[in-house]
């Protein structure tokens, strides 16, 4: 859940700051921690040379200054805070310059050449730096406001390091917040600057797209680092219309920004365009759904803020499945998502706004989809009733593995079916657009898809886009029938009918396996850990993450921190053989099914069988084995000769499938209760992968797991197997 930055917390963000010095040929900025906090500037002690490069922050004003050379000069000025956009007051050459925080957007703004442009926004806060999540690709560029210091952090090259922001200012002389001079500056010393199709100079670990840019401006926005100070980087374009780049007339939205609203720039002032909804065919008596990427089946308005938000947030863009099911349908079934260009003519008329949009050029599009969906001009309900709904549309590809599409109006074309008297080129319908459809329209089946971003025509989208993993339904919905409801047989297993094993992949982020057997408990799939403690060794496991400790599979996030350092469940096998009479061991595994009910603890058994067995994708520095757990009972029945699969040990990462034949209890046990792998999967409990070896230190990655055939990827990639 994004948390708004308070207006004292962010008072208090400019009191631990680092400031870049311009035209400093050094590589590194200077970080410069305020030391005292005054009432006004009569209240500041004198700045003598013991003092050189202490700062202080003035609540009169909300501003720091430094002592440099004897003097007090400003460092940052006034940074105000209001609830939404419409308490910003009118952006006037006096406050040219100015920035504000918007708490309802989550957003900083900065007044230039008479708009609110916007600044930065702003994605989540932690409490202390102990509770910031990995600095992984995922994460590049995000900002957090660590609480404790009143600072803020970006993510930048595996690392969260401190944000910088700060206003030049003339050497030896104070400045008021009016004087101050029109230039910002943005800096990371790590990041390298590409550049856009129009010579923007952008980064894409610290702005995402260059509609963050204040481009419109006579004003210099520098995006820099250590390698790109010179004024060579810096690009300029002059306030007047002509000179503004085409593509300037509509933000390229990304989803990696988190944020749940397109700016069209074409809003009529309603506030209600660019918020993405949903549509399917069950108005027409078909039964297609998206089950969106949080497990949630909803029809998405498009009206609210936050109505795809965790969507989004979720995968970088807007995602899920597509269940297609073509009901009592004469034609392919499909569903849709979109967004409106201009928004409603009212807030009392709901009814779409058409705006012209030729200007834009056409669209670019990111986007990852299973089935080859088409991009289509809506054009509200009487046009589109009046041409049959033969909507001018651009066909697209297949893409499983992401692709960018650059689409001119003239490639929106209506349909070969329409023989209509009414005919509507795609200049035409830009001319009069409500609202932009993806849709996806084929054969019953389910597909994924991920739209990760859209922009006008030669926009900046990105070049990948990943989909999402196959959604988990959630939601409580009366459309859809709740998977927790589990067959069950006469001696109380979970029966496996009809229930789908899942391939976790560790690169999807999921603290849980979603096995499909559940009972309805939503306590199976959690990752649990155990070792020869009890046993008298004195063996651990130390996460990638740098803790020690059992993880007892019961929360969400018990290790939710360790996935997202290195995109799987690892760490270093500590093992220590202490007072054991045979080789120490630690191990990591899952519950199939889940407790038996909320006061009773105790894992219920499942039936796997359906399964075949499991594939695995790992690396290990010792050979590890799989291990089917069958309960407490069953297994001291079995003397702990559980039937398990050996596997080889894999520096590299290695994939295995396994059958459930390929299970067998150990050599040693030479007890009367023989149990098979294909018995065992009938009744398994857990899933178990352990490590157990001489006295020693082995790295260890848990990259996938599924059924037998399932999709485990064929390498963990590149990642070090403890993240760090």
């Amino acid at each position: 859940m994004r948390k708004y930055f308070f207006a004292n917390a962010f008072w208090g963000l400019v009191s631990t700051i680092t400031f870049l010095a311009c035209g400093d040929s050094s590589d590194d900025s200077v970080s410069v921690n305020t030391q005292m906090r005054v009432d006004a500037l009569e209240d500041l002690p004198n700045c003598y040379e013991k003092r050189e490069g202490e700062t202080a922050f003035l609540l009169e004003d909300n501003s720091t200054y430094k002592c440099h050379n004897g003097k007090w000069e400003m460092e940052l000025a006034s940074v105000k805070t209001v609830p939404t956009m419409d308490d910003l007051l009118n952006c006037t050459s006096k406050s040219q310059g100015d920035t504000v925080q918007v708490v309802a957007e989550n957003a900083i703004y900065q007044c230039i050449d008479g708009k609110w442009l916007k600044y930065r926004t702003l994605i989540d806060q932690k409490q202390s730096q102990e509770d910031l999540l990995a600095c992984v690709p995922k994460r590049e560029g995000n900002l957090t406001y660590v609480a404790d210091e009143q600072t803020l952090y970006q993510c930048l090259d595996g690392k969260w390091v401190r944000y910088d922001v700060s206003s030049t200012v003339e050497p030896n002389k104070p400045m008021s917040s009016s004087s101050i001079k029109n230039e910002k500056v943005l800096s990371s010393s790590s990041v390298t600057l590409p550049k856009s199709s129009n010579g923007v100079a952008l980064s894409s670990s610290v702005i995402k797209s260059s509609s963050s840019v204040a481009k419109l401006s006579s004003s210099i926005l520098v995006i820099s680092s250590s390698a790109a100070k010179s004024s060579s980087s810096i690009v300029k374009y002059s306030s007047s219309k002509e000179n503004v780049p085409a593509s300037y007339a509509f933000d390229t939205w990304l989803g990696l920004e988190g944020i749940s609203r397109v700016d069209t720039r074409l809003d009529n002032g309603s506030k209600t365009s660019g918020y993405w909804f949903g549509y399917d065919d069950r108005g027409d008596r078909g039964e297609s759904r998206i089950i969106w990427a949080d497990g949630t089946i909803k029809l998405v308005a498009g009206n609210t803020p936050d109505s795809l938000a965790n969507v989004i947030s979720y995968c970088n863009g807007v995602c899920g499945t597509a269940i297609l099911d073509k009901g009592l349908l004469s034609y392919n079934p499909f569903v849709g998502i979109g967004f409106n260009v201009v928004g409603n003519i009212s807030k009392t008329d709901p009814t779409l706004e058409a705006g012209d949009a030729s200007s834009w050029g056409g669209v670019c599009i990111t986007y990852a989809s299973e089935a080859a969906p088409s991009f289509e001009l809506g054009l509200g309900d009487d046009v589109d009733a009046s041409i049959d709904y033969a909507n001018p549309a651009a066909s697209l590809p297949k893409a499983s593995a992401g692709l960018v599409k650059q689409l001119a109006w003239s490639d929106f074309k209506q349909p070969s079916w329409y023989k209509g008297s009414k005919k509507i080129s795609g200049l035409e319908a830009a001319k009069q657009l409500v609202s932009m459809k993806f849709k996806i329209q084929s054969v019953s089946n389910e597909y994924k898809f991920n739209i990760c971003g859209i922009g006008p025509y030669g926009g900046a989208c990105p070049t990948s886009c990943k989909l999402p993993p196959r959604a988990v339904v959630t939601s409580s919905s009366s459309e859809v029938k709740s998977s927790s409801s589990v067959a069950r047989s006469s001696s109380g297993v979970a029966l496996s009918a009809g229930s789908t094993f899942e391939t976790w992949n560790g690169f999807d982020w999921k603290s849980q396996v979603n096995t499909g057997l559940d009972n309805g408990s939503k306590t199976s799939g959690y990752w649990f850990s155990y070792d020869d403690r009890g046993d008298k060794g004195k063996s651990q496991i130390v996460w990638a993450d740098g803790s020690v400790g059992h993880s007892d599979g019961r929360s969400p996030d018990s290790l939710e921190n360790v996935i997202q350092l290195c995109n799987g469940i690892c760490g270093t096998a500590i093992l220590d053989k202490g007072d054991l009479v045979y080789n120490p061991f630690v191990g990591i595994g899952f519950n199939v099914v889940g407790n038996t009910s909320e006061t009773d603890l105790t894992p219920e058994a499942g039936d796997a069988s359906a399964w075949g067995g499991v594939c695995i994708t790992y690396k290990s520095q010792i050979p590890p084995s799989i291990e089917l757990g069958l309960g407490d009972e069953v297994d001291a029945s079995i003397d702990y000769a559980n039937p398990a699969a050996s596997l080889p040990k894999a520096s590299a990462g290695l994939v295995k499938q396994l059958a459930w034949s390929d299970f067998k209890q150990p050599s040693w046990y030479k007890g009367d209760k023989k149990m098979p792998g294909p018995e065992a999967a009938k009744q398994l409990v857990a899933l178990k992968i352990k490590m157990q070896g001489s006295s020693g230190q082995y790295d260890f990655k848990i990259c996938a797991i599924g059924p037998y055939g399932g999709d485990c990827p064929q390498s963990c990639g590149s990642e070090p197997y403890n993240g760090r």
